[in-house]
């Protein structure tokens, strides 16, 4: 899996927010080629700026004008009213794709007694995350653990050394709340600035 670090690192946009709607193109009818168009109203900007506050998220697959569906199974499927943490890279002005169909989206929902949790792009719970409250870098070489949020001198000792969330993190079924995610996403962003792409600011999607 790809980890936190290289995921901010990877980003040119890091950002959390409410899927306000979505829509299908067709992009090459007669090859029966369609996309998904997911309007995103913007809250919080952990990398990168959107101007307007709101973005474009362009998914492969979709309903076709002519009723076909094309789908992709990697490819989350986005819903309205749905809150998102997505980790992407800027297409152009008003649009941004996803670094990764899995780790790039994360999405809170509230199951069906009422207990929140945490989803990956797949719809898989996410039971743990690996830079809540700051992410260890330990210099395998000397053994020693730095402070978190330390690295190594050597980028070839680093290992990263996960932190528990909270005292029911180690129990089975234990999960991350959405919380401990925006923690870990903003740590991610701090810790790796200068190195990667660089976030970059975007107009937005004016509607």
């Amino acid at each position: 899996m790809v980890s936190v670090l290289d995921q901010a690192a990877s980003a040119q946009i890091v950002a959390e927010g409410t899927v306000s709607t979505l829509w299908y193109e067709d992009v090459d009818p007669d090859r029966g080629l369609v996309r998904t168009r997911v309007v995103v109203d913007v809250d919080t900007l952990y990398k990168g700026d959107v101007t307007s506050g709101t973005f474009l998220l362009t998914l492969p697959g979709g309903v076709g004008a002519s009723g076909h569906s094309l789908v992709f199974p990697d490819v989350p499927e986005v819903r309205v009213g749905e809150r998102v943490i997505l980790h992407a890279f800027v297409q152009d002005e008003e649009s941004v794709g996803l670094q990764n169909f899995r780790t790039g989206l994360l999405r809170f929902e509230v199951d069906d007694l009422g207990a929140p949790l945490v989803l990956d792009g797949q719809g898989g719970a996410v039971h743990d995350f690996d830079a809540v409250g700051g992410v260890v870098m330990e210099d395998a070489g000397e053994g020693g653990v730095p402070a978190p949020g330390d690295y190594a001198e050597d980028p070839a000792d680093e290992v990263m050394v996960e932190e528990p969330l909270d005292p029911a993190a180690d129990e089975p079924g234990a999960r991350v709340g959405w919380d401990d995610v925006r923690s870990a996403v903003a740590d991610a962003v701090t810790l790796t600035a200068g190195e990667g792409r660089e976030g970059l600011t975007i107009a937005g999607f004016e509607g």
